[in-house]
């Protein structure tokens, strides 16, 4: 049975967090060696502290198989409303099929929302099924990402 859980990442390390994160870089990050997956736990678990940033775990009886990660903040333009970004979404391949990540994604949408968020912005490579689960949540895509290595 699955269940979203929102989750210390300090409780999601334990239960195999890096490895996912891991997986998830190799499998959707470019520039592997010029910008190495180094997570600053002691920042992350500060933003926790603040609130400012939120974990969610995705379990097949108890066994994690999905994380979300959103930071949480009022924007810089828009001070009266609440924003959450996501830092991370991510799903084991062998739990791909099915529901899973709507439902990680509907669980973590309804708990941000009780927490006040008002606008949520994802980002998603644009190779990925990320981008199908966004629209099928009613997401409209509104910017285009563009990146470069400069050092």
């Amino acid at each position: 049975m699955l269940s979203v859980e929102k989750t210390p990442l300090s409780w999601l390390r334990e239960d195999n967090l890096e490895a996912m994160m891991f997986a998830h870089w190799r499998e959707c990050s470019i520039d592997h060696e010029a910008v190495p997956l180094n997570p600053d736990w002691e920042l992350a678990a500060e933003m926790e502290k603040r609130a400012t940033l939120h974990a969610f775990g995705l379990f097949d009886d108890r066994k994690l198989v999905g994380y979300a990660v959103f930071e949480m903040a009022p924007h810089l333009l828009f001070k009266s409303t609440l924003f959450a970004w996501n830092t991370g979404f991510y799903v084991v391949p062998e739990s791909r099929k099915g529901n899973a990540a709507f439902k990680l994604f509907v669980g973590c949408e309804e708990a941000l929302k009780r927490m006040g968020v008002q606008k949520i912005t994802c980002l998603a490579p644009n190779e990925s099924s990320l981008n199908r689960l966004l629209g099928k949540g009613g997401y409209t895509p509104t910017e285009r990402y563009y990146t470069k290595l400069v050092a």
